[in-house]
């Protein structure tokens, strides 16, 4: 009887893709602030690009004191 030769061919995981956003807040629009925030964008920008299965969908902007009696308009949009 002859034998028979089975190659097995592992599956591919596919990853479910994952919407990403981010939040980058600062508590004055000033100077150094500025390029902090303009940083914390630009950093995390880059490292959501580095995963494949993540999509960047939007990103939540806030120039407010967490002190601040008003509330925050994209911290709440966020949540």
């Amino acid at each position: 009887m002859m034998e028979r030769k089975v190659e097995v061919i592992p599956a591919k995981v596919q990853r479910p893709q994952r919407n990403i956003v981010i939040y980058a807040r600062v508590s004055t629009a000033h100077g150094e602030q500025l390029e902090s925030l303009f940083e914390q964008i630009s950093g995390l920008t880059r490292y959501v690009s580095l995963v494949s299965t993540w999509r960047l969908v939007d990103i939540y902007i806030e120039t407010q004191s967490a002190k601040a009696k008003s509330p925050r308009k994209e911290f709440s949009r966020l949540l």
